[in-house]
């Protein structure tokens, strides 16, 4: 955007847009990323420093949808105590909200930037061993019928999942 006389500009490859206001709203990943040539003329010094000082991270899910249900279908979620942290640690119910027989697996920490290069079907393996583990005297299925494994990270219109204050920030770094 550039501002000439009281007006804003935007381009983009196919066209200019005029306006007297511009509302722009970027993932804190793009900003971190690419806020120095972003805009014209660039942000001022206190919101520069305030995208610098917040943190950004990474939260992939891994989707699995079943058949059948072999977990306790009352309860919302069901946790796992890995002996590496972030490690699949929870497993969402996800029958309520979809109507599906379906786990969410939640990966932070580690596993959840090892995700971003990793094959699929060896994520969905590595979540079935875990829940074979958890559930080893029922008859769980060698593969669900359909996954899915988020890679926010490398998502190049968010570059991670979620913001966070970091102690050298504040809230009022988030306006």
């Amino acid at each position: 955007t550039s501002e000439a006389q009281g007006r804003g500009e935007l381009e983009n490859k196919q066209n200019n847009y005029r306006c007297d206001f511009c509302v722009v709203t970027l993932p804190l990943g793009i900003l971190k990323q690419e806020h120095e040539s972003l805009f014209s003329p660039r942000l001022n010094v206190e919101k520069a420093k305030a995208i610098e000082r917040l943190g950004f991270g990474i939260l992939n899910k891994v989707l699995l949808v079943f058949d059948s249900c072999f977990w306790d279908m009352s309860a919302q979620s069901i946790g796992y105590a890995s002996n590496k942290t972030g490690d699949y640690y929870m497993f969402v119910n996800m029958f309520r909200h979809t109507g599906h027989f379906a786990l969410l697996s939640i990966l932070s920490g580690d596993l959840a930037v090892r995700v971003e290069s990793m094959p699929d079907q060896e994520v969905v393996d590595d979540s079935m061993s875990i829940l074979r583990r958890m559930f080893r005297y029922r008859n769980i299925p060698k593969q669900p019928i359909y996954s899915h494994v988020t890679r926010w990270k490398s998502d190049k219109f968010a570059r991670g999942s979620y913001s966070y204050l970091k102690p050298e920030s504040s809230p009022q770094d988030m306006d």
